[in-house]
């Protein structure tokens, strides 16, 4: 698996479990022996505002967050628009949207 990188960005509403999952995601890569990276964004709305949890995933360190994603996982669609001019998918990358 030399050279194995992922990026992940999810996003969705504020408590929906957005960066739950991205830490989850973290603590298991890590489990495995994996470095990561995770940055958590959020809206300027005190509660129920939209969130992201932006994943990097490495087998080596790397101190760079990720500049495109090879995984979407939009909790709904609404409040991945505010973070549409940061999330830049990877060319790639499959489109599910069911």
């Amino acid at each position: 698996m030399a050279g194995t990188e992922l990026a992940i960005a999810i996003t969705g509403a504020g408590g929906a479990g957005v960066i739950s999952v991205g830490e989850l995601l973290l603590q298991a890569w890590a489990k495995e022996g994996g470095r990561g990276l995770l940055r958590k964004a959020f809206g300027p709305q005190i509660r129920g505002g939209e969130s992201a949890a932006l994943l990097k995933l490495t087998e080596t360190e790397r101190y760079t967050a990720a500049s495109q994603y090879d995984v979407l996982l939009a909790f709904d669609w609404n409040n991945f628009t505010r973070f549409g001019d940061e999330i830049r998918i990877a060319r790639n990358t499959p489109a599910d949207c069911s």
